[in-house]
């Protein structure tokens, strides 16, 4: 369900951390309370000071979502679903697919936030990476390769696994996100601890339509 300007981090699709690190990989006992419900686990936003002349702004997110569907539709919305960025997600402008493997995409995108009748836009590459550890679990990671200024780093990963406990499959989903992005202007910080985590919530909504779209088939 896995995933670029003032608030790019919010859409990056993103390089692996240890997700044992962040206890991640463990389906929560109460999933049920989170079908189609994102639920936030955790989200991070500060000031990193003045580094090579810039202000830096480093935000992270953590979320989980169960969807009543299949992984494959589930992870065909992440991973398929990079050819197809500009359309599924509201805040991303234009995308392409530079490189693609079975297990490797490497994606270019646009994205876009209007923020107090100001917009910025921001352009950035990223090299995502598919990992199927069992048949019922995959994991999508990413990281950035190249910017256009407005982001120094950026990794993340979306995480899927399949739950059997009754007649219809459903998938559990977390995604996490960590980046650092340039401080442009007073009120910066203050507006993404605003906003950061509705922005979040709404792409994983995003994602969930379009996982439930490839589950219905064409």
């Amino acid at each position: 369900m896995a995933r670029l300007e003032l608030l790019a981090f919010l859409l990056v699709l993103s390089a692996p951390l240890s997700p044992q690190a962040l206890g991640a990989q463990e389906i929560p006992s109460d999933w049920r309370e989170i079908v189609d419900e994102p639920r936030k686990l955790s989200f991070e936003a500060e000031a990193l000071g003045l580094l090579d002349g810039e202000r830096w702004i480093r935000v992270s997110g953590f979320y989980e979502v169960a969807l009543h569907a299949p992984l494959a539709a589930v992870l065909d919305a992440c991973w398929l679903g990079m050819d197809e960025s500009a359309r599924i997600y509201s805040r991303v402008e234009w995308s392409r697919v530079l490189r693609r493997s079975d297990y490797e995409v490497v994606g270019e995108q646009v994205a876009g936030v209007r923020v107090m009748g100001f917009e910025y836009l921001s352009r950035a590459s990223f090299l995502n990476e598919l990992e199927r550890p069992a048949p019922n679990v995959a994991r999508v990671s990413w990281s950035l390769l190249d910017s256009d200024g407005s982001m120094r780093r950026s990794v993340g990963w979306w995480y899927f696994a399949e739950i059997r406990s009754g007649p219809d499959p459903v998938t559990y989903v977390e995604y996490f996100t960590d980046g650092e992005i340039l401080g442009l202007f007073p009120g910066q910080l203050a507006l993404m601890r605003a906003f950061g985590p509705g922005d979040l919530e709404r792409m994983l909504g995003e994602f969930s339509e379009e996982a439930y779209r490839r589950a219905a088939g064409p």
